[in-house]
Parts: C-alpha cells; structure tokens; sequence
C-alpha cells in the first residue's frame, strides 16, 4: 500500500508542476474525509434480489489548487456490503458479501460555479485502486466461489461537490474497472456510490 501511495503523490506532483507555471499561484489544502456508502455488485452469476447495506468510510485528502483546477490525492479506508438472494433446487439461497479496502484515488477536478465569496460547485472525476483489507463471503444453499481480491481492484470515480469555507463536501460513484475473480469466467465487480464530508486545512 506505501508503494501505491508513493506513486499517487509521485504523479500528483508532476501534474502540478507541469501545470503550475502556465495557470498561476498553487494552493495547498489537506484534511481528514469520511462518510457513508452504499453498494451494488455486478456478476454473472444468477440472482433474483440484491439488497444493499449502509457502510462507511474515513481517511486523508490533500488538494493542490491552481486557479479553476484542481489535483486531490487520498487514502481512505472503506467497508461495505451487499447480499444477494435467489432460489434454486435447494430451495431460497443467499449470499452475503463484507469487503473492506483501502483506497487510493488521484482526482482532477475544476471549480463550475463560484458561490458568492465564500461558497463554489465543482466537478471532478479520477482513477484510483482498492487494496483489500478483509473479505468474508458467506452463502446458503448455493455454492459460491470465494473472490479472488489479494490484488486488488481498479477504479473509476466521478462527482460533483460543493465547497462552504473549510468545509467540503461531494456525491460521487466508484466502479471498479476490473474482475474481482481475477481471471477467472466468473464476474463480481462493485459499484459505490458515496456521501463525502471532509474539512480542509490550512
């Protein structure tokens, strides 16, 4: 995970610096971020009802400002959870998914609308990587095979947010890009849509 951070803020920097002389004065904010999630998989394998359940997330953002633009980094760690039901010969089956990662995102965003002096609109959209923390995976009356999530999936992000003073806030959808079975013909990948407060310093 240290390595992946590393090459986050690697390739921030030279954003920024390739961009900095050519749109102006940079600023440099930094906080903590949290909120809450709710989930939706998607896989091949047959199902009748998917139900999803509230989770959580909480980390550290850093944002590097150049007039309208903007570079935001972050590291969080998030769980969540879905079950999905169905029937077969066996009669009514479930299963249940528990997956926490933590998450790396670079994000490129742009200032829409300013909101008086103190307020603005922003949209932004990224990519970034989920390193899994822990996984429990637990079925009845079906066989299910366990994800294969030891590297991780890649991700998508897109938002919109909204800027008050320090305070920060966005609504955004997460896609993980890749097969959390790996290369196996089974299919699992995650979208998340997530509810963001943070507080940015200096």
């Amino acid at each position: 995970m240290k390595k992946g951070l590393n090459n986050v803020l690697f390739v921030s920097a030279l954003l920024l610096i390739s961009l900095s002389p050519s749109l102006g004065q940079v600023h440099f904010k930094l906080g903590p971020m949290g909120g809450m999630n709710t989930s939706l998989i998607n896989t091949n394998l047959p199902y009748n009802q998917q139900v999803a359940s509230a989770g959580y997330f909480g980390g550290v953002f850093g944002r590097m400002e150049i007039n309208k633009f903007y570079l935001q980094p972050e590291v969080f760690f998030n769980s969540k959870s879905v079950a999905i039901s169905g029937n077969n010969a066996a009669g009514a089956y479930n299963v249940n998914f528990d997956l926490s990662s933590y998450d790396l995102n670079l994000l490129a965003g742009y200032e829409i609308k300013k909101l008086g002096s103190i307020a603005n609109v922003r949209g932004f959209a990224g990519a970034g990587k989920s390193f899994q923390s822990t996984t429990k995976v637990v079925y009845k009356n079906v066989t299910f095979p366990e994800p294969n999530l030891n590297d991780g999936s890649v991700n998508g992000v897109i938002g919109i947010g909204m800027d008050v003073l320090r305070l920060t806030a966005d609504i955004r959808l997460q896609q993980s890009l890749t097969n959390l079975y790996g290369n196996n013909p089974q299919q699992l990948s995650s979208t998340v849509f997530m509810f963001t407060l943070g507080l940015k310093f200096f």
